[in-house]
């Protein structure tokens, strides 16, 4: 090349550096516009809000920090991951759905069941706390009963955790098992009344106890699991907060002194009551909560 069109050989090898150094210059230019438009995808503001990850100026860190809070190497591979939800998402082309966001709320529920210490999951020992975990409607405070429901749960290897959810996650509830000995029951406190909270509490338990060992999501309306299924864990969920053969009485149940007397018998939280009676239209949605 030297001889044909007489450049010195130095002139080449600078030429080949700087064609490279430019073609590596264009290469971290698309890996930065790529890492930036990824940052736009996840709910970065949330999770940042909520002690998730921590805040970095750099976008590079920030991206290393991300991925490391979803437990993978590089953004091709929380690609994929999120190709894997996409059965259990499929529903999402709905505007106020981003399967990002409920991928990011389910993760941050395995995350935090990594830190719970659970016995081998045994199917047994959990139905046999159930009226234990009943019994613990009658507790007012979230924060007075929820140490003794997370024990209660792990002790039959079920990781029970609560986590705010990001935009566009209308989710209630999920349940995933994340080996074959323990199960994660994960709830987001949309809705805090007490009907609203243990309804899924127990709904989530039914999947657990009945169902296969696959991803169930919830939310208020129908989301992509089988309406056979979901109607079985609400009819569970429903039948043991108040048995069905105490259906006939509800109608009578118009008063605050009749609610309370039939929480009290019951042995449930008049809130539970007043719940069921706002869904059978017995009273209406405005009407006192206990």
């Amino acid at each position: 090349m030297e001889k044909v069109l007489s450049y010195p050989s130095s002139f080449w090898l600078n030429a080949e550096s700087h064609y490279r150094e430019a073609l590596a210059k264009e290469k971290e230019k698309i890996a930065l516009e790529k890492e930036q438009n990824w940052l736009k995808q996840i709910p970065l503001k949330s999770m940042i809000d909520w002690g998730w990850v921590d805040k970095f100026q750099n976008k590079g860190d920030q991206v290393r920090a991300c991925l490391k809070f979803y437990g993978v190497a590089s953004i091709q591979s929380f690609e994929k991951q999120t190709q894997s939800y996409q059965v259990a998402f499929k529903s999402c082309d709905k505007f106020d759905r981003d399967p990002i966001a409920i991928q990011t709320w389910l993760r941050k529920g395995e995350i935090e069941a990594t830190k719970i210490i659970c016995n081998a999951f045994n199917k047994k020992n959990f139905q046999s706390v159930l009226g234990d975990l009943r019994a613990l409607t009658l507790v007012e405070n979230l924060e007075d009963f929820l140490p003794k429901l997370i024990d209660l749960c792990a002790k039959c290897g079920v990781a029970v955790v609560f986590a705010p959810t990001p935009a566009k996650c209308p989710m209630s509830g999920a349940t995933k098992w994340l080996a074959t000995d323990k199960a994660l029951l994960l709830l987001s406190l949309r809705h805090k009344t007490n009907d609203h909270l243990w309804f899924a509490f127990f709904h989530e338990i039914a999947h657990i106890l009945k169902h296969k060992k696959q991803l169930f999501l919830e939310e208020k309306k129908e989301f992509s699991n089988d309406k056979i299924l979901e109607d079985e864990a609400d009819k569970f969920a429903s039948d043991l907060l108040i048995p069905a053969e105490k259906n006939e009485q509800l109608k009578n149940l118009t008063s605050e002194e009749s609610i309370k007397s039939f929480a009290k018998e019951m042995g449930i939280h008049s809130g539970i009551v007043v719940g069921r009676l706002q869904h059978k239209k017995i009273i209406p949605w405005v009407a006192l909560i206990l």
